[in-house]
């Protein structure tokens, strides 16, 4: 089993007693949240107990109505706080037996104290009623005055007294046993409470007995775990020491597996991986002996090569040069092209607007006289209708004048009439005026008379009024008949000069209608000379806009040539100074073969002090089963001064590639 299973199986291990444990008193806290609600409804219990029972106490001395009512007032509550308790206490039950046999004297004792209060309560309405029927006013007089009091006592019956008795049996019963049951009831609290500690105590050794084992357990695997661990790191140690001496025949122990184990494995690997690089180091050596005169060789070659280069880098650099005043020139002629053709293409452009401005204008020329032609049209039409109009208004108004005339005759005949009228009325107004008279001559016997002579003098007043107006109204409708008349000869004439006038106007509204139809036909004929400018135009403009996008391509392609050219001249630039460090390589690359050398020999006598089983049989003579760091055959070699020396292998030996770094982080590979 590896060490990562043991710590985790006891991590695991003691997660899961902590949990446990923390279930446990996370239930033992809400089963106390709850004892501790339900001890209050206990303590209800009791408080509305001991209320009852002074309710019962001061019965005797108020009157019966008040008493009555507080007492069963109270009693509610009492069972009340009895029912709210036998539903909701359910924990208390189940924690010890005595407790639940407690709780369930107190809960009978409740129903025996109500079989009580039934027994207290038809006694004390029996009494009150037999009493009720003796003393009419007892209403508001307190039991105890019926029961003592001798002025009561002597004129109570038999049946009033038997009452009172029983009654008075009754409350003493009803108030031994609420006083039996208080008794009881605090005694069975108290043992509750009592039983209640004890749980919480042994609650308390319980969870700290759990805490306590988890910490004893925990501690002893641990002890175990580490001195296992502890048991392995001490035998590494010991290997490790004995390899620092230089011992490279040690082995570390591999039984088991752990990651000890598995790290003594690593390590042997390790080992027999340094002797396989020593053994390659060996061989190294000796073949760097050789390299350092193929480096030599291959330096002083490109060294003749790099001063050739450097030279075609100088004619470059003058080509490029001319082809750069070249390409300059170009891009200045293809941009004055490119304005001037920019410029040709805006007069096209405000040319075609123009033409488009003018084709829009002479369509809505056109179809303005297209709509004049259907005004003119409808003028025309409207010009023969109201003719028809006007004649039919001219017959109407020369009808209405015969009807003026044939009412101005009949109103004559009216007035005649209304002239009968007031002739009437003047008649009737006489003879009234000589029935008063006669009335008067009558006397008494002619007042009845007088009455009726008096309503006829009001009814001829009122004729000879109402005929005097007719009279001004006829006067006033003849003077409107006579203006009428003379309106509608005015209307005839009137109605002449319109039909003359309608006549002119159709014969004009013709001739416009025949000018609008002459201008219409020239717009078609413009509007046909513009589309066709309008298309030439738009040819134009795409043999424009073609030129443009060609000369466009043209100042594209003058203007890569120019970035070429700048490139290359860049690159030219870049070749030169590359050649110069190689040439400045080449020099420190002289210096470096012989370093290499020097660090040959060095490493020969390193090699020399590890003491190892075989170097034959340990490893090949080549760099192929050589593992450095990163498993790329490439030892890295530090030399005082701050430079550093890669040699990269690919195939070792035959090919050579050196890498220089100096101190300022900058490398340089031969």
């Amino acid at each position: 089993m590896t060490i990562r299973l043991r710590l985790t199986g006891l991590v695991i291990i003691t997660n899961i007693f902590l949990i446990l444990l923390l279930v446990y008193i996370n239930i033992q806290t809400v089963n106390l949240d709850t004892i501790s609600k339900e001890q209050i409804l206990l303590g209800n219990m009791q408080q509305a107990l001991n209320a009852e029972n002074s309710g019962l106490m001061n019965y005797m001395l108020s009157s019966f109505n008040k008493s009555i009512e507080e007492y069963q007032l109270l009693s509610a509550k009492t069972q009340e706080a009895f029912d709210t308790g036998s539903r909701d206490i359910v924990v208390l039950p189940g924690l010890d037996k005595t407790i639940a046999d407690a709780l369930d004297s107190v809960f009978r004792l409740n129903n025996l104290m109500n079989d009580r209060r039934a027994a207290h309560t038809e006694s004390a309405e029996r009494f009150w009623q037999v009493a009720s029927e003796t003393f009419p006013y007892i209403n508001n007089v307190p039991l105890t005055h019926i029961l003592i009091d001798d002025t009561y006592r002597q004129r109570a019956t038999d049946t009033l007294m038997e009452a009172a008795d029983d009654f008075v049996s009754a409350q003493a019963i009803l108030n031994d046993t609420i006083v039996s049951n208080l008794s009881i009831l605090n005694k069975q609290i108290s043992l509750i409470d009592a039983e209640i500690e004890k749980i919480n105590r042994r609650q308390s050794l319980v969870m700290d007995f759990s805490i306590i084992g988890v910490i004893i357990l925990s501690f002893i695997l641990s002890i175990l775990i580490i001195r296992v661990i502890l048991g392995k790191i001490n035998g590494i140690r010991d290997d490790i020491a004995v390899l620092v001496s230089g011992d490279l025949t040690r082995r570390f122990n591999e039984s088991g597996k752990d990651e000890l184990s598995l790290l003594g494995g690593n390590l042997n690997g390790f080992i027999i991986n340094l002797v396989k690089t020593l053994a390659a180091i060996q061989a190294g050596s000796k073949a760097n002996t050789e390299a350092r005169n193929q480096l030599i060789t291959s330096v002083e070659d490109s060294s003749s090569s790099v001063v050739e280069g450097e030279k075609n880098v100088e004619s470059i650099l003058e080509l490029t040069g001319a082809l750069d005043d070249s390409v300059t020139k170009s891009a200045r002629a293809a941009d004055l092209i490119v304005t001037r053709v920019e410029s040709f293409s805006e007069m096209i452009q405000s040319q075609a607007s123009m033409v488009e401005e003018s084709t829009a204008a002479t369509t809505q020329i056109m179809a303005s006289l297209s709509n004049m032609s259907k005004s003119v049209s409808g003028n025309r039409d409207a010009a023969l209708r109201l003719e028809s109009v006007a004649r039919d208004g001219s017959e109407v108004i020369e009808e209405t004048g015969k009807t003026i005339r044939r009412v101005s005759s009949h109103v004559n005949i009216i007035q005649e009439m209304a002239d009968v009228i007031k002739g009437v009325a003047d008649q009737t107004n006489l003879l009234a005026m000589n029935a008063a008279i006669e009335a008067a001559h009558a006397g008494d016997a002619g007042r009845g008379f007088s009455v009726v002579a008096d309503e006829i003098r009001k009814l001829a007043e009122k004729t000879s009024e109402n005929s005097r107006i007719i009279s001004e109204n006829l006067r006033s409708i003849i003077g409107d008949i006579n203006s009428a008349t003379d309106s509608s000869n005015h209307t005839i004439s009137s109605f002449e000069q319109i039909d003359t006038e309608i006549q002119g106007v159709i014969s004009r509204t013709s001739e416009v209608a025949s000018s609008i139809e002459e201008l219409s036909q020239g717009s078609s004929q413009v509007m046909e000379a513009m589309n066709e400018l309008q298309d030439y135009t738009h040819r134009v403009k795409e043999s424009t806009m073609d030129i443009s996008e060609n000369i466009h391509s043209v100042r594209r392609s003058v203007s890569e040539a120019s970035e070429i050219s700048s490139q290359v001249s860049s690159g030219s630039e870049e070749i030169r100074t590359g050649m110069s460090v190689i040439r400045k390589s080449s020099e420190r690359t002289r210096e470096v073969a012989d370093i290499i050398s020097t660090i040959s020999r060095d490493l020969d006598t390193a090699v020399n002090q590890f003491k190892v089983d075989d170097v034959s049989a340990a490893g090949e003579s080549d760099f192929s089963d050589v593992d450095s760091a990163e498993d790329t055959g490439i030892p890295s070699l530090y030399i005082d001064g701050g430079n550093s020396v890669t040699l990269s292998e690919g195939n070792w030996p035959g090919k050579e590639e050196l890498t220089v770094v100096d101190g300022d982080g900058h490398s340089e590979e031969l």
